[in-house]
């Protein structure tokens, strides 16, 4: 009986499970998720994506801000360390092969989880930021 209800309460906490992991908007893990799903295509995928590539998109792109806004060697190093660290995430998103990245099952699926609440809203005000930092 105390199974059911919990199962069922479950459920009613939302449809998709990986929205409790899946990055949150305005993180460099977030903005590099993003760019993987950005540049992988069907083809590509199977090769998987160049670490420059997702670096030079997510830095264009993505809304973090981190100390590496106005230094590209210190944006790369921030980067690469979220790239690096993830085959030790509880839910790895994507896996490493040298210098390259190919989505997971779970990443392909974090990568279509809609922000709810303001979280959307958040990231669009990193990036207005960033953008102004930049100007």
């Amino acid at each position: 009986e105390g199974g059911e209800e919990e199962s069922e309460e479950e459920e009613e906490e939302g449809d998709d499970p990986a929205a409790s992991w899946a990055p949150k908007p305005g993180s460099l893990r977030y903005d590099v998720l993003t760019a993987l799903h950005a540049l992988s295509g069907s083809a590509r995928e199977q090769a998987g994506v160049g670490r420059d590539a997702i670096v030079k998109h997510a830095r264009e792109n993505g809304s973090a801000i981190t100390r590496g806004d106005d230094d590209l060697a210190l944006y790369r190093q921030d980067a690469v360390t979220v790239l690096g660290k993830e085959k030790r995430a509880l839910v790895p998103l994507w896996l490493q092969e040298d210098a390259r990245y190919v989505l997971t099952p779970e990443g392909r699926a974090a990568g279509r989880v809609q922000p709810t609440g303001g979280e959307g809203r958040q990231g669009e005000q990193d990036s207005d930021r960033k953008r102004q930092r930049r100007a």
